[in-house]
C-alpha cells in the first residue's frame, strides 16, 4: 500500500505565487522548494501535485520587472521594481508610486533592495545613497539617506544586513551601520577609511561576534 507523504517549504521570487491543495499560511517568496521524503522501508511513496501562477502588470504590478522580495511581521510581501514599489496582500497589489500625488513621500521608483528586519520596519535601498523606511506604526515612509561630503560617495546600496538587533546596509563603498540612538546611518569601519572603497555585496557576523565581508 502507498501512502503520500512530503514535507514543503515556500519562498518566494519575482513573479510567481506558489499554490497547492493544502492550506498553506501566507507565503514567504515565490519560488516553492519541495521536499520529497521516501521511506522505502516502510513502503511509503511520497506524490505532491501543485501549480505555478503568474503575476504581471494586468494583475496590478506596478511594473514586470522586480528586484527583490521580503515579507513584513504583519504578513504583506512587499517587492521593489524598475516602476515603483508594491505591496502584496494575498489578493491584490498595492502600488507605492513617486510620480503619483498620494504617495510623495516615496523617494524614487527603482529600489535596488527590500527588507524587513525584527523590528517590524521595512527597508528600501536604492542608488545614490538614498535610503527609506516604511514605519507600519505610522503607516508612512521616511527618509534615511545617509547625507556624504561629496557626490562621487554616494554609493548604491545592494543589500541589509540584521545581525543582534542591528540594521547594517552593504553598498558599493563598504558599509554603513543604523544608530537607534540617532536613527541615522553611519560608516560601520571608521578607523578603516579603505574599507569604505569596497563593494560589499554579502555580510556574516558568526556566533563568537566577528565579521565577515564579501
Amino acid at each position: 500500500m502507498w501512502f503520500p507523504f512530503a514535507s514543503i517549504s515556500i519562498i518566494k521570487t519575482t513573479l510567481y505565487c506558489y499554490k497547492t491543495k493544502r492550506k498553506i499560511t501566507f507565503m514567504n517568496r515565490i519560488i516553492a522548494i519541495i521536499a520529497v521524503c521516501f521511506l522505502s522501508g516502510f513502503g511509503v511513496h511520497a506524490q505532491f501535485f501543485c501549480n505555478f501562477q503568474n503575476y504581471s502588470r494586468q494583475d496590478g504590478l506596478s511594473d514586470d520587472f522586480i528586484f527583490s522580495l521580503a515579507q513584513d511581521t504583519s504578513g504583506y510581501i512587499w517587492m521593489s521594481t524598475s516602476y515603483g514599489l508594491n505591496r502584496f496582500d494575498g489578493l491584490v497589489f498595492h502600488p507605492f508610486i513617486k510620480s503619483e500625488q498620494t504617495h510623495q513621500a516615496v523617494l524614487r521608483n527603482d529600489f535596488n533592495c527590500v527588507f524587513s528586519d525584527s523590528k517590524g520596519r521595512v527597508w528600501f535601498g536604492s542608488h545614490n545613497g538614498t535610503i527609506m523606511m516604511y514605519n507600519q506604526h505610522k503607516d508612512m515612509f521616511e527618509n534615511k539617506s545617509f547625507s556624504f561630503d561629496y557626490h562621487l560617495e554616494y554609493p548604491s546600496i545592494s543589500k541589509f544586513y540584521e545581525s543582534k538587533n542591528t540594521l547594517y546596509a552593504l553598498t558599493t563603498h563598504g558599509v554603513l551601520k543604523y544608530k537607534e540612538e540617532t536613527a541615522s546611518f553611519e560608516f560601520f569601519c571608521k578607523k578603516f577609511p579603505v574599507f569604505n572603497q569596497i563593494h560589499i555585496i554579502s555580510m556574516l557576523q558568526d556566533e563568537e561576534g566577528n565579521f565577515w565581508f564579501g
